[in-house]
C-alpha cells in the first residue's frame, strides 16, 4: 500500500514540475484596473497627490491635506490645514480653493512646500496666492506662509494650478485668463491670455531659493519692456495640470478649452499657444490668426462632445508596471470621457482610448470603481500613476484616490478574504487529488 502512494506522490511531483507557472495576461490594447489603497470615500474634493520619500499627500479643495505613511496604513495626519484662508463652497461646483501643492526639490533638508490657492481678500476680488510654508515635525504652521504671487482674478473661473519644479530647479505656475468680467460668458472679451503685461493666462516661472522670489535671467521677457518678467510662455485659457517628462524633461500641459476644442501642449520658452485668438485649431478671430506671433501649436486637440468637456494634463509614463505598453506615451484624461494616451510616432501623436479590464481580469485588490468624473493624476516615485475621481449621488459627492494597475492571470474566485486561484493552480490541485484518490483506491 505504501509503495502505491509513494508512486502515486511522485507521479503528481512530476505532473507539477511540468505545468507552467502563471503567466500575465496577453493583451494588445493595455486595459486598467484599479486598486484603492487607502479608503478614501470620506475626501472631501480631493485635487492632489504627490509623493515625498516619506509619505504619499492628499490636498483636499476645501483646504486641508491628507498625509500617509507609505504602507498605507489607515491612519492619516491632518499635514495642512488652509480651510481658514481659501475660498470654496463644496456645495456647488466652486473652481475656487486649493488646487495644488509642490515640494521644494530639497524638500528633506529645508522642508519648504508651496501652494497654489484662491483666496477672496478684503477687497471683495479674488486672487490667485502662491505662496510658500515650511513643515516642522510633520505638520504645517500656517502662521508662517509667506505670499509670493498675488495675481487678481477678473471672475471666479479659469484659476488655473498647474504648481511644479522643473529639471532646472525653478517653479513653474499655470494661471487660467481668469474669465470676464462677471463671467459673461462671451469669451472674446477675455483679451488677458495675449497681453503679456498681464500674468493671467500664463505659464510663469520663477525662482524661489531666494529671499522672496527673482526672475531666471533666461525667461523671454526678463528685461520687462515686452512683457512681465515673469511669463515664460503664454496664451493659456486655463492649465490646470502640468507635468516634467523625467528622460526627455519636456513641459507637457492640458489646456481646457471652450466650446470647441481641448489641447494637450508642449510648453516652449516665449511661445504663443494661441488663446483667445485660436482654440486648438480653431480660428475664432478670422484674419488675426494667419499672423499669430510667436505660435507654438498644440501636439493633441479633441472635440467637445456629449461625452468629453475639459482636459485633465497627466504624465509621460516612465514607471515599470505598463512598461511594455506604455513606455514614452502621454497618459491623461477627460473630466468626463475617461482615460486617454498619446502615442508618439516620429514626433507626431496618436490618440488611444484606455479602457477598463474586465474585472475578472484585474487582482482581487484591484478592482476599485472609476467614478464619474475624473479630477486630478498623481505620480508616485516609481513613475506609477494614480487618479482622483468622483461620483454624485443625492447630491453628494464621493471621491476616491485609485492607482492605475495592470491585469493579472484570469482568477477563478476572489473571496472575501483576497484568496486567489490562477487557472494553472486549479489544474494542479485537481490533478493532485485525481492522483491521491486513484493511489488510495489501488491500495
Amino acid at each position: 500500500m505504501m509503495a502505491t502512494l509513494v508512486r502515486w506522490i511522485w507521479g503528481i511531483v512530476v505532473v507539477a514540475l511540468t505545468i507552467p507557472p502563471a503567466s500575465t495576461v496577453s493583451y494588445t490594447t493595455t486595459c486598467v484596473c484599479l486598486s484603492e489603497p487607502v479608503q478614501s470615500g470620506d475626501f472631501h474634493s480631493p485635487v492632489a497627490f504627490i509623493q515625498d520619500n516619506e509619505r504619499y499627500l492628499v490636498a483636499e479643495q476645501s483646504g486641508k491635506v491628507h498625509s500617509y505613511s507609505l504602507s498605507w496604513r489607515k491612519y492619516e495626519v491632518l499635514f495642512l490645514d488652509m480651510r481658514d484662508k481659501v475660498s470654496f463652497d463644496p456645495n456647488t461646483q466652486d473652481e475656487r480653493g486649493l488646487l495644488n501643492l509642490a515640494l521644494h526639490p530639497q524638500f528633506s533638508d529645508n522642508r519648504k512646500l508651496y501652494t497654489f490657492s484662491v483666496r477672496t481678500l478684503q477687497d471683495g476680488h479674488d486672487y490667485v496666492i502662491v505662496s510658500e510654508l515650511q513643515e516642522k515635525n510633520g505638520y504645517v504652521d500656517t502662521k508662517k506662509e509667506k505670499i509670493l504671487l498675488t495675481i487678481q482674478q477678473t471672475s471666479p473661473y479659469r484659476n488655473g494650478g498647474a504648481l511644479l519644479f522643473g529639471p532646472d530647479g525653478y517653479l513653474y505656475v499655470g494661471v487660467g485668463d481668469g474669465g470676464t468680467q462677471g463671467n459673461s460668458g462671451n469669451e472674446q472679451l477675455a483679451t488677458q491670455a495675449q497681453d503679456k503685461h498681464n500674468l493671467l493666462g500664463k505659464i510663469l516661472r520663477i525662482n524661489v531659493n531666494t529671499l522672496n522670489y527673482t526672475v531666471p535671467s533666461d525667461n523671454p521677457f526678463v528685461n520687462g519692456n515686452k512683457g512681465q518678467p515673469e511669463i515664460f510662455a503664454y496664451g493659456f485659457r486655463n492649465t490646470f495640470r502640468c507635468s516634467f517628462d523625467k528622460y526627455s524633461n519636456e513641459l507637457f500641459c492640458g489646456d481646457n478649452g471652450n466650446h470647441h476644442q481641448n489641447e494637450v501642449d508642449v510648453i516652449r520658452k516665449g511661445r504663443n499657444y494661441g488663446w483667445n485668438i485660436k482654440e486648438g485649431d480653431i480660428c475664432l478671430a478670422p484674419g488675426q490668426c494667419e499672423q499669430l506671433a510667436d505660435e507654438e501649436k498644440p501636439i493633441f486637440t479633441y472635440n467637445n462632445s456629449n461625452q468629453y468637456s475639459a482636459v485633465i494634463g497627466g504624465y509621460v509614463y516612465r514607471g515599470k508596471a505598463f512598461r511594455l505598453h506604455w513606455l514614452g506615451d502621454y497618459i491623461f484624461g477627460d473630466f468626463s470621457g475617461g482615460l486617454l494616451r498619446l502615442v508618439r510616432h516620429n514626433d507626431k501623436w496618436q490618440s488611444q482610448t484606455v479602457q477598463l479590464c474586465p474585472i475578472s481580469s484585474c487582482p482581487c485588490d484591484a478592482r476599485a470603481k472609476y467614478g464619474q468624473y475624473l479630477h486630478s493624476f498623481g505620480q508616485d516615485d516609481n513613475g506609477e500613476l494614480y487618479i482622483i475621481t468622483s461620483t454624485f449621488n443625492e447630491g453628494k459627492q464621493m471621491a476616491s484616490l485609485l492607482k492605475l494597475v495592470p491585469p493579472s492571470p484570469s482568477y477563478v474566485t476572489c473571496s472575501g478574504t483576497n484568496i486567489q486561484f490562477s487557472a494553472d493552480l486549479t489544474l494542479f490541485i485537481f490533478l493532485a487529488v485525481l492522483f491521491l484518490t486513484t493511489a488510495l483506491l489501488d491500495t
